[in-house]
């Protein structure tokens, strides 16, 4: 990029820093915009090519490959089923596992982890990648670990759900039954383009994790809603 305008006139370049700075305001746009959704997958334009995971899996356009980048931060979600861990991921035992668990699979797959918050059903990590193929491994390894670690020690369950329907003489009738696993979807990934949808996203996970602490209270509107005292104490 800086051998191609190098030569370039002052004001070709000049173009290029707005441009830039444009790209960044729309991607910190949106990611600001979908904030409230994006623990399940949601995205705030259709067929978004930087996110995957979730909710998205619901939908054709979830289904393509996973979008990854090793040149730029991740959003990294992943949900749990609520019924499966009574108290939440909170819990002490809980807490400690999730966390030593992080550590030792993000160093076994060269993942660097720059933030986390972990809630009540879900885990919030900005994440940089070295390597697309590691950081499969890690989603794969990671999930499935916790999972089959929180069984063994008693820690998550699996919940049976029955779909029920009525008869005519007001008998309910099981039709089927489903079996509800720790994870609820697939680790929801969006690739964070621009210092301004970074910003935003680190702002989002803070927020969250003071939200879990009690420092700030949760409002729909999250990030918008913020008050310039809570402002400040985001990250103080």
């Amino acid at each position: 990029m800086v051998q191609f305008f190098k030569n370039r006139p002052a004001a070709n370049r000049t173009t290029q820093k707005v441009l830039v700075e444009i790209a960044d305001q729309v991607n910190a746009d949106e990611l600001e915009a979908s904030e409230i959704n994006v623990e399940r997958g949601a995205s705030s334009r259709k067929g978004n090519p930087l996110s995957y995971g979730g909710e998205l899996r619901n939908r054709r356009m979830g289904r393509a490959r996973r979008p990854l980048s090793v040149a730029t931060p991740i959003h990294l979600v992943f949900k749990a089923n609520r019924d499966c861990i009574p108290g939440g991921f909170r819990t002490l035992r809980r807490f400690q596992l999730l966390h030593a668990m992080l550590q030792q699979y993000a160093i076994r797959f060269a993942v660097k982890v720059e933030q986390t918050s972990i809630q009540g059903d879900h885990v919030h990590l900005v994440v940089r990648a070295k390597h697309r193929s590691r950081f499969q491994s890690f989603l794969r390894v990671f999930s499935g670990q916790v999972a089959q670690r929180f069984e063994s020690e008693g820690l998550s369950r699996r919940v049976n759900r029955a779909q029920v329907t009525d008869t005519p003489n007001g008998v309910v009738v099981s039709k089927s039954a489903s079996i509800r696993r720790l994870w609820m979807f697939r680790p929801f990934t969006r690739i964070v383009l621009g210092r301004r949808a970074y910003k935003t996203v680190r702002d989002y996970v803070q927020l969250n994790e003071k939200e879990a602490l009690g420092d700030i209270p949760y409002r729909k509107t999250r990030l918008r809603g913020l008050l310039p005292e809570e402002r400040k104490r985001l990250w103080s």
